[in-house]
């Protein structure tokens, strides 16, 4: 399945929500070290991949909001800090179009499934359209004051799709397992496969299963969801996923992983 087709990607910037929230902290007076960078990037099955970025701080976990000059870039250059950006960043149209972008509040595009983003709030965002496992994603905390994190960097896991179940496929949910399976096996990563129940007025996830070895399938039991009569969605997402090497400037608890992400809906009856 391919939920992403080709068009010219916009940005949108909008505020952070909680972004004035009296428990967010600002980064100019705050060491590098204790930073915990919370940092993702995710192929949803076509041409676009998204670069997350989520900083808290490392006594309290407050939400770390970038001031006076401390900026984060995403790259597939490799590390990026202020000798190799200018002040304008669009001098370059094709580099920072392509290859290098500013990381800052959220960001929004009418291609990529929302579903599979990894965070919904407080987080700094780059799309590029790219979906090559062999480009090498480098996320870089830049600062003129203090030290800077340059070398986060990660690889996408082995692409994949879905063979079964298809949408809209009809299962009960009391009665039938349901077969999930995917065409592509990958060594070097694992799978994490999560199924929710989606009835009118609720959204519960019932299933959720990592596969350590990627085997390319997967059965949820029948009865794995438990409800009265609504006919429902179950939606499932698959995620394979790979750590990568985090900059060890950053504080312990930090990483980068890279995924490959999936969903299906099905229709679930009593």
């Amino acid at each position: 399945m391919n939920y992403l087709q080709l068009m010219p990607i916009l940005f949108i910037c909008i505020s952070l929500i909680g972004c004035d929230d009296d428990d967010d902290v600002t980064s100019d007076q705050i060491s590098t070290n204790s930073f915990v960078a919370d940092l993702h990037v995710t192929n949803g099955g076509g041409d676009i991949t998204a670069v997350e970025a989520q900083l808290r701080l490392s006594t309290t976990s407050s939400f770390i909001d970038l001031k006076d000059g401390d900026k984060l870039f995403s790259s597939t250059v490799g590390p990026v800090d202020s000798i190799n950006i200018t002040e304008d960043l669009f001098a370059n149209l094709g580099q920072t179009t392509d290859q290098i972008k500013l990381m800052t509040g959220s960001f929004a595009d009418a291609t990529f499934p929302t579903t599979l983003l990894n965070f919904t709030d407080e987080v700094s965002g780059a799309l590029y359209r790219d979906n090559n496992t062999n480009t090498n994603f480098t996320v870089s905390l830049d600062r003129p004051v203090g030290e800077n994190a340059p070398n986060s960097n990660v690889t996408l896991p082995l692409g994949f799709s879905i063979v079964t179940p298809q949408s809209a496929m009809n299962f009960s949910r009391s009665a039938d397992n349901i077969a999930v399976s995917w065409n592509t096996v990958d060594d070097t990563a694992a799978m994490n496969v999560t199924a929710s129940l989606i009835c009118p007025g609720s959204n519960t996830v019932g299933f959720n299963n990592t596969l350590t070895t990627d085997t390319g399938n997967i059965n949820i039991p029948a009865g794995t969801f438990v409800t009265a009569g609504d006919n429902c969605k179950i939606r499932i997402v698959l995620d394979r996923f790979r750590p990568g090497t985090i900059d060890p400037k950053f504080a312990v608890g930090s990483q980068i992983i890279g995924h490959q992400k999936r969903f299906v809906e099905i229709l679930s009856v009593p």
